[in-house]
């Protein structure tokens, strides 16, 4: 490596990449690169922070770099040596003449026989060059005056235009908030409102409770009364014979055990119950379903004629359906496992909606819902499973089961399903199904696949069983 590519990268790694001259007080960024401390003042009064000109990195510290200022100023004394040395005798290294001429081609000095050496050059003097030059560099100040000038005007638009921007995201940000601060009242507001209701239910089922242990209390006492008197009336034979009458129509009296929770107050704690998947459905989507789900919507369902089997008649208040006569396979289509079924003319979307069936006969029958691409299909059959998009119960080979694949048993311990209340959870995606006498849980199906469809009340019955819906 000769001595002019050692000297060039020397300068190089003296020279600051800002103001493009050697080192003055040299400072180390965080980042490693070295800049004159007065070119990272410019830059920090410039941006308002500390950023690395090279890596545009924030710098949080920076250190004043000793060695490098050292081996700058010997550098540079270096170079005033060389300089003064070279002034001594200009002369060109290759003819030995006065570099007297400056090719604007080359940008260069030449000597005479340089000059002479090229065809057609385009040369001044000196003393000629340094004029033209000069005037070119007094150009190129104006020239960069007016884009320092522009910079900083397009730093001072940028300034405004960014607190623009910040004056309306700081009022999105408040009406952000003011609408958090909204919901979060409602939220506790309905909170508030929903654990005084539920507190109430159980002071209800305490009274009710304390209620029914009184009424059967009561009772002990007239048991106690009679065994009483039928101890007086065993002292003597007459006082025996003579309360024979009394003591035994009392005893006779027939005792009806009370209700201690009908149905009704059932049905309303299982209300709430369903109220917790509804919660956590409103939590998930963050919608308005919330407040419209809280209520229980009694359906009143209408049967529709134009989807269903041929062999089902509907009465005239479509309330009310039956089977005329065999299933007719030739209409309804042999297909293993499906069988004939009438949909409701109800459509539910979202909320909670429940109805009731009445089941009149012995034969089997099922109750349910299903998506209302059933209907789309055009279909007089089905196949009763949830993977087929219907979720229903009923009376199946003399059992009660929910119609799944296979069939699950319903425990009813002997007892006669005469009245069905179908609740319908559209947010928490559940469809459960409870005896409406007893108030009786019999089935759930939980995280039902709705597939984001509509949904339809659909029936099924066999032999000489009649449905009837609220």
């Amino acid at each position: 490596m000769d001595r002019e590519n050692i000297t060039s990268m020397l300068l190089l790694e003296t020279v600051c990449s800002v103001c493009q001259t050697c080192f003055r007080d040299p400072v180390i960024l965080d980042c490693g690169h070295n800049f004159c401390h007065p070119c990272v003042a410019k830059c920090e009064e410039f941006c308002g922070r500390v950023l690395c000109p090279l890596c545009k990195n924030p710098q949080p510290s920076r250190k004043q770099n000793m060695k490098l200022g050292t081996v700058t100023e010997l550098f540079q004394q270096l170079t005033v040596c060389a300089r003064q040395a070279s002034r001594e005798d200009e002369i060109c290294l290759q003819h030995e003449q006065p570099l007297i001429f400056f090719c604007k081609r080359d940008k260069a000095l030449r000597c005479s026989k340089c000059v002479e050496s090229v065809e057609s050059p385009a040369v001044l003097g000196v003393a000629e060059a340094v004029q033209e030059y000069k005037d070119c560099y007094v150009q190129y100040a104006d020239t960069i005056k007016k884009e320092k000038e522009e910079i900083m005007a397009h730093k001072l638009s940028t300034d405004l235009e960014s607190q623009s921007m910040l004056a309306k995201a700081e009022i999105i940000k408040q009406r952000m908030t003011s609408a958090f601060k909204e919901i979060n009242e409602f939220l506790a507001q309905q909170e508030k409102l929903l654990l005084a209701q539920h507190a109430e239910i159980m002071l209800d089922i305490a009274r009710g409770r304390d209620k029914h242990v009184v009424r059967l209390f009561r009772r002990v006492a007239f048991l106690d009364s009679i065994l009483e008197e039928m101890e007086k009336c065993h002292r003597t034979p007459n006082e025996l014979l003579k309360g024979v009458r009394r003591t035994m129509e009392k005893f006779e009296e027939e005792f009806v055990s009370p209700v201690a929770f009908p149905p009704v107050k059932r049905w309303g704690l299982y209300a709430w119950h369903d109220l917790t998947f509804l919660l956590h459905s409103a939590v998930e989507k963050f919608t308005g379903t919330l407040v419209s789900g809280y209520p229980m919507q009694e359906v009143s369902v209408i049967l529709d004629p134009d989807m269903g089997s041929p062999q089902y008649s509907l009465s005239d208040d479509l309330k009310s359906l039956w089977k005329d006569g065999t299933l007719d396979l030739s209409v309804t289509g042999n297909i293993p496992g499906h069988l004939p079924f009438v949909l409701g003319r109800n459509v539910f979307t979202a909320g909670r909606h429940c109805w009731e069936v009445t089941v009149h006969g012995e034969d089997d029958w099922a109750v349910g819902v299903t998506r209302i691409s059933l209907k789309r299909k055009k279909r007089s059959t089905a196949a009763f499973s949830p993977s087929e998009g219907i979720w229903a119960i009923g009376k199946w080979k003399g059992g009660y089961a929910m119609f799944t694949s296979p069939k699950t048993p319903v425990p009813m311990r002997g007892e006669v399903l005469k009245r069905i209340r179908v609740s319908l959870n559209c947010d928490g995606k559940q469809v459960s199904f409870a005896n409406a006498d007893s108030g009786a849980v019999l089935a759930k199906f939980q995280t039902a696949s709705f597939l984001g469809e509509s949904l339809l009340p659909i029936f099924w019955l066999d032999g000489k069983t009649c449905l009837s819906v609220s």
